[in-house]
């Protein structure tokens, strides 16, 4: 192991591959392998922007169908022009060489046209079942907001979806899903854990469903120990250079010797 160095500033979607596989972690963040890209990380990164840009009201309490397909349009071509500039993108920029989900059905036709039907949906349900819904506002709304924050003195950043809250003012931590639901509500805890350093603090976690248009609600505790004791064990390990498979993992790193598919590429 190398000696441990300055402690990195943390976040989910680090801890989430970590937990996943180490060496896949080792591969994205610190070799910075290129990725292969893939056309579901397009159409995932464009409804986010839409859906932040509808609860923010830049598109107004009703914006038509001309409206929102426009601005489908230009999300998809941002994210799709994000992809193609970043540094570590390899492979050729024709979206129909990339990877699709769905043994490749779900390829760039299919995103246009299903992407702007979740917009869609997604505004239809905040205006009926989402309508009592209001973005958490103290003093800048809590809309893709960057919050830094330390958890068990680990510095970590937050980037939730959406802070909400209810008629009842109970808050709610709403995040975006636009494949399939998680098998456990893990990010949803990880971001109440952080809000709650700056005293925010969510009764519930939300998980807005972009393809069916429905939420899915799980109550959250005000205790958040087994997140911080995930953290601390993530943040150990990859600071002493340890990004040995634990039991139970399975590789997913990309040209890792140790990938199950490595003999065949």
């Amino acid at each position: 192991m190398t000696e441990l160095l300055a402690r990195p500033r943390r976040s989910y979607s680090r801890l989430d591959l970590w937990q996943q596989c180490p060496q896949a972690y080792k591969a994205k963040y610190v070799d910075k392998l290129p990725e292969e890209p893939s056309v579901w990380s397009v159409g995932g990164t464009a409804f986010h922007t839409v859906a932040e840009q509808y609860l923010r009201g830049d598109l107004g309490p009703e914006p038509d169908e001309a409206l929102l397909f426009r601005t489908w349009l230009e999300a998809w071509r941002g994210a799709y022009e994000d992809v193609v500039n970043h540094p570590r993108f390899v492979g050729d920029p024709d979206m129909r060489t990339w990877r699709a989900a769905n043994r490749g059905t779900e390829d760039q036709d299919w995103w246009v046209a299903e992407g702007l039907r979740m917009v869609e949906r997604f505004v239809r349900w905040k205006q009926t079942t989402g309508r009592d819904l209001r973005v958490y506002d103290d003093g800048r709304p809590m809309l893709e907001r960057h919050i830094e924050v330390e958890l068990g003195g680990v510095p970590v950043i937050l980037i939730p979806d959406a802070v909400v809250v209810d008629e009842h003012g109970q808050v709610g931590i709403l995040d975006y899903k636009t494949g399939k639901p998680p098998k456990k509500p893990t990010q949803l805890h990880f971001y109440a854990a952080g809000l709650a350093e700056v005293d925010v603090f969510a009764t519930w976690g939300l998980y807005y469903m972009a393809r069916p248009g429905q939420l899915l609600a799980t109550e959250l505790p005000f205790w958040h120990d087994g997140v911080v004791d995930d953290l601390l064990e993530f943040d150990e390990r990859e600071r002493a250079g340890d990004y040995d498979l634990q039991p139970g993992q399975e590789c997913l790193a990309y040209r890792c010797p140790t990938h199950p598919r490595s003999k065949r590429r």
